[in-house]
């Protein structure tokens, strides 16, 4: 006799079947599978430092190349999600030796930065596509010819390009900026961001789509400080440079990120003992528009300043007829009635 506490046989094999179909219900769910690795490089000679950017619909890389006599600075594009990849274009030119690509995007433009040999020195350039990475402009030179320049950093905000380097100036190195207006096109005259008389090097760059910041590391002829500056109108000019870690000990290696509100910076700083990770945090105030100038309405003379006053009279429904001085109103209102 079946136990009236046994489930029948069906309904057993309902809940068994029901373990099978259901994912995740006996065990937990099958994490995300990544797709195969492509190689997007081409074969035969090595490639290194690859970087990426995606403006939501094309996705781009670059990376460096060796090409067999020098490193060149190629790039490549996807608008299938990475599943395939266009064949690679340079985007340095050949003959000399390549390096640090980077890339920025701002839904519309793609711009990339890299350091190049000139045959005398190392020099930072630029190139932008307006095509998704198909076609690239000619490069631009964006550091100033007859010294070492390497580091080049990159940001947008939608409207101005960004770019920051290190630049030997033939005693120290110093952080400079340029910026661009029209996609890349053309780019101002450098800007030094940082103070001359010491070293400073290893920029970095964000954008909260009014202020860009940089920051980076500078030594005060003891130690290395974590500094920074900013902007807020596209890079034309720049705060005065601000210690963010405190002197007296070693600090470098500053990164910066936001969240359209507060800027956060992050670095590296010995305490006497130990390396120590510090973050500081900053809310940009919104520049305030300057009050309009009086002196130019001719508002110090009596007879103007009544003529105005009786416009404003009129406003409010009351109509003033003539503007006398303010002396005449007095006499009249203190001579005696008849």
């Amino acid at each position: 006799m079946r136990s009236k506490l046994a489930p029948p046989l069906t309904l057993t094999l309902a809940l068994v079947g029901l373990l099978v179909l259901v994912p995740g219900a006996a065990s937990n769910a099958a994490p995300n599978a990544w797709d195969a690795p492509i190689t997007i490089s081409t074969a035969g000679e090595n490639a290194f430092d690859p970087q990426l950017v995606t403006d939501g619909t094309t996705i781009t890389a670059t990376w460096r190349r060796f090409d067999g006599t020098n490193f060149l600075v190629q790039t490549s594009s996807s608008t299938d999600g990475g599943t395939t990849w266009s064949e690679p274009v340079n985007l340095s030119t050949a003959g000399q030796d390549a390096f640090d690509p980077q890339l920025v995007t701002d839904g519309t433009t793609i711009t990339a930065t890299w350091r190049r040999f000139d045959g005398t020195n190392e020099i930072i350039q630029t190139s932008s596509s307006t095509d998704g990475g198909t076609t690239w402009s000619e490069p631009v030179n964006l550091s100033t010819a007859g010294q070492d320049a390497f580091e080049p950093q990159l940001v947008t905000d939608g409207t101005t390009i960004t770019a920051t380097w290190t630049r030997f100036d033939g005693t120290n190195f110093l952080v400079q900026t340029s910026s661009s207006t029209d996609g890349g096109t053309t780019w101002s005259e450098p800007v030094n961001l940082s103070t001359a008389g010491q070293d400073a090097f290893g920029p970095q760059l964000v954008t909260d789509g009014t202020t860009i910041t940089a920051t980076w590391t500078r030594s005060d002829g003891t130690n290395f400080l974590v500094q920074t500056s900013s902007s807020t109108d596209g890079g034309t000019t720049w705060s005065e440079p601000v210690n963010l870690s405190t002197a007296g000990q070693d600090a470098s290696g500053p990164q910066l990120v936001t969240d359209g509100t507060t800027i956060t910076a992050t670095w590296t700083r010995f305490d006497g003992g130990n390396f120590r990770t510090q973050v500081s945090s900053f809310t940009p105030v919104a520049p305030v528009a300057p009050a309009p100038e009086l002196a130019a309405t001719g508002l110090g003379d009596p007879t103007t300043t009544l003529g105005v006053l009786a416009l404003i009279l009129m406003l409010g429904g009351i109509t003033v007829l003539g503007a006398r001085t303010m002396t005449q109103r007095t006499a009249q209102h203190l001579s005696p009635r008849p």
